[in-house]
């Protein structure tokens, strides 16, 4: 185990020192997965899953948080920035905008507000390509 360990590491670092990603860590396997389990697989309730390989899914996430940390340090993020941080999540995000349409309202000006669902954004995707 900790010869596999070893060998992961220095491939990492690699990677890093030269800022190389091997092409092999890019290739995914698609499969379909059904989006309702007591329905046959057809093309309208079929959606499709990449699987990465692990070392490139590894760095990736080792990569993230080396940038994440940059950002929270560095005083990078926007103030409205709720995703990928520390902290933050989709219910600060909601009481965030709580408080700013609030305010609005307090001040007697208008708020507009587009909520867009992309829920089944790739339905529309030919299927028959």
């Amino acid at each position: 185990c900790s010869k596999i360990v070893s060998q992961t590491s220095m491939s990492h670092f690699l990677c890093f020192d030269e800022c190389l990603y091997p092409d092999r860590w890019k290739i995914s396997k698609v499969m379909p997965l059904s989006k309702n389990t007591k329905e046959p697989l057809t093309g309208q309730n079929i959606r499709p899953v990449s699987f990465l390989p692990v070392l490139g899914k590894l760095m990736e996430g080792v990569r993230f948080k080396q940038i994440q940390h940059y950002f929270s340090v560095n005083g990078i993020y926007s103030d409205v920035q709720h995703a990928n941080r520390e902290g933050f999540s989709t219910s600060t995000a909601l009481t965030t905008l709580t408080d700013e349409w609030l305010g609005q309202f307090d001040r007697k000006l208008l708020v507009e507000v587009a909520l867009l669902d992309f829920s089944a954004a790739f339905d529309i995707v030919d299927h028959d390509i």
